[in-house]
């Protein structure tokens, strides 16, 4: 029982800094004016993803949204690597997305458990 309790508090944690993480993501796409619109879109994007994450009604839903959020997220790294874009928030950008898919990946673990 106890060991659940951790493990809810764990998944908390993460879907928390997720969250934030996400924030931040937005954070770097105000900071720039050429490019705003390609990254603020992506933005919204995740958001609305991570939304459904947290609508998803069970166990198995919330897995097969993080997945597509983790699918989503690895498919913009790609995308901001290869497109020409460049402005002051760039990097900070990519490194953002690394931690949000690095989340993702850990959070898909943590309540696959919970099957």
């Amino acid at each position: 029982m106890e060991s659940g309790i951790k493990l809810n508090k764990e998944i908390a944690n993460l879907i928390i800094k997720l969250c934030l993480s996400i924030n931040e993501l937005k954070k770097y796409c105000k900071s720039h004016d050429k490019e705003k619109h390609i990254c603020f879109k992506n933005y919204e994007d995740i958001k609305n993803k991570m939304d459904e994450i947290l609508r998803a009604t069970n166990t198995r839903a919330m897995l097969i949204k993080i997945k597509e959020l983790q699918g989503f997220t690895k498919s913009s790294l790609k995308l901001y690597k290869v497109l020409p874009i460049d402005y002051g928030g760039r990097d900070q950008t990519l490194q953002t997305l690394k931690v949000i898919e690095n989340r993702l990946k850990i959070l898909g673990k943590l309540i696959s458990h919970q099957l």
